[in-house]
């Protein structure tokens, strides 16, 4: 993954409201939450992978793993997302 500077920062420093959902996004990706603490993640979600690394995110998620839009800023399933590519990229195997 590449993402700009200054927008990569530690998971375990910049949790926000989001520990919870991205705990358990990962526990479904197979990711222990020590991995989950070892890599940064890329704030605003503005990055460049390979596509297919994206697959197993999407075979987990559904519709219904989102909250109704309601102006939230932090802490939903869609920022658990966001959180979780850095861990899909260097941990599951494709």
């Amino acid at each position: 993954m590449i993402g700009p500077v200054g927008h990569i920062l530690p998971m375990d420093s910049y949790w926000g409201s989001n520990e919870k959902n991205v705990l358990k996004l990962a526990a479904r990706l197979g990711i222990s939450q020590e991995q989950v603490f070892d890599l940064p993640f890329i704030a605003g979600t503005m990055f460049f992978c390979h596509t297919i690394s994206l697959l197993p995110l999407c075979k987990l998620i559904a519709k219904g793993d989102f909250e109704l839009e309601a102006g939230q800023t932090d802490g939903t399933f869609a920022h658990a997302i966001e959180r979780t590519h850095p861990y899909i990229n260097a941990f599951i195997r494709i």
